[in-house]
């Protein structure tokens, strides 16, 4: 692997391999920012399905997702802010 990496260094130099890495690095950066975003959507549409559900049953508050209390066995949005 070392050997590689100094035949690769060699044949295009320092100057390439710094114009490849400055290149690389920004592409890496927005594709994690893409996953992420990506995730966060996900995640936050998985739990407004859940909320929305029409038989969303309860027996604590612990059983609400946050911002919700248990009411008569549902979770209604807690008005107390």
């Amino acid at each position: 692997m070392l050997e590689i990496a100094r035949n690769t260094l060699r044949r295009i130099g320092a100057i390439g391999l710094a114009v490849l890495v400055s290149v690389a690095f920004p592409l890496l950066i927005w594709a994690a920012a893409v996953f992420c975003i990506t995730h966060i959507y996900r995640e936050w549409r998985a739990l407004k399905g859940w909320v929305q559900k029409e038989n969303l049953a309860c027996s604590i508050d612990n059983d609400c997702p946050p911002g919700y209390v248990c009411v008569g066995g549902r979770c209604l949005p807690d008005a107390t802010g």
